[in-house]
């Protein structure tokens, strides 16, 4: 985990688990909330081993499966298979 990165400041206790071998790269945002414009979510943040999440990149309230990788500046909000490689924006 590079120094630069934020984590969930609303619950940060959110953040359950982060694999071994996994790299977050620089700016990532790993968040325990998830704002829309009809509603707030609040949920727990779990990353798998051997996953990639890219410079950038906004994880938030979901279950990140080992292996999988986030492609810098994606925005995530969903569930995230094992082995997956997830571009651009996987909403709720």
């Amino acid at each position: 985990v590079l120094p630069q990165d934020a984590y969930g400041f609303h619950l940060p206790e959110l953040i359950t688990s982060i694999g071994a071998n996994t790299f977050i790269g620089e700016d990532a945002y790993l968040a325990t909330h998830a704002a829309f414009t009809d509603r707030f979510e609040i949920g727990a943040l779990n990353i798998g081993a051997n996953c990639t999440i890219g410079g950038n990149a906004m994880v938030g309230g979901c279950t990140i499966g080992d292996g999988a990788e986030i492609v810098p500046g994606a925005l995530i909000t969903y569930d995230v298979p094992a082995g997956a490689k997830y571009v651009g924006l996987k909403q709720k």
